[in-house]
C-alpha cells in the first residue's frame, strides 16, 4: 500500500518481497484489489529475493538465479517476524525510521501507524 502511494505521488517503485507471490497473506477479496492497485499504478514487483545488503544507493538482493542490484534514491527496509536491532541500519541511510517489532513486539496497526509517521519524516 505504501509502494502505491508513493507511486501516486511520482515516485518510481520497486518492490521486492521474499514470498514467491505478492499479498500472499492478504485476505480476498482485498488481495485482489492490491494486486490490481500494483499493477495500475506500474509498480515492478519482484518476488522470491531476499535482500543481502543495503548501501547509500541501492539494495543487493539475491534469488534461485543470482544476485540483483537496485538502485535507489530511498529503500524502505519492511522487516518479517524477527527483530533486528536499529543498530544494524545505522551510517547507511541519512535517516531511517525503525517500526513495529523492531522497537517492541505488538499489534499490526501499531506498526502501520509508526511506518506512516516514519514515512512522513522522510521529508
Amino acid at each position: 500500500e505504501l509502494g502505491i502511494h508513493l507511486a501516486a505521488q511520482g515516485h518510481t517503485v520497486t518492490i521486492v518481497e521474499m514470498a514467491q507471490e505478492m499479498a500472499q497473506d492478504c485476505p480476498m477479496p482485498a488481495r485482489g484489489a492490491v494486486l490490481a492497485a500494483l499493477e495500475d499504478a506500474h509498480i515492478d514487483c519482484r518476488t522470491g529475493l531476499r535482500c543481502k545488503r543495503l548501501s547509500p544507493h541501492e539494495a543487493v538482493c539475491e534469488g534461485r538465479d543470482g544476485e540483483h542490484t537496485f538502485r535507489a534514491e530511498t529503500v524502505l527496509y519492511a522487516l518479517g517476524m524477527r527483530a533486528v536491532s536499529p543498530d544494524a541500519f545505522r551510517g547507511i541511510a541519512p535517516y531511517f525510521a525503525a517500526v513495529g517489532d523492531c522497537n517492541q513486539v505488538g499489534k499490526v496497526l501499531g506498526a502501520v501507524h509508526q511506518g506512516y509517521f516514519g514515512a512522513l519524516n522522510t521529508g
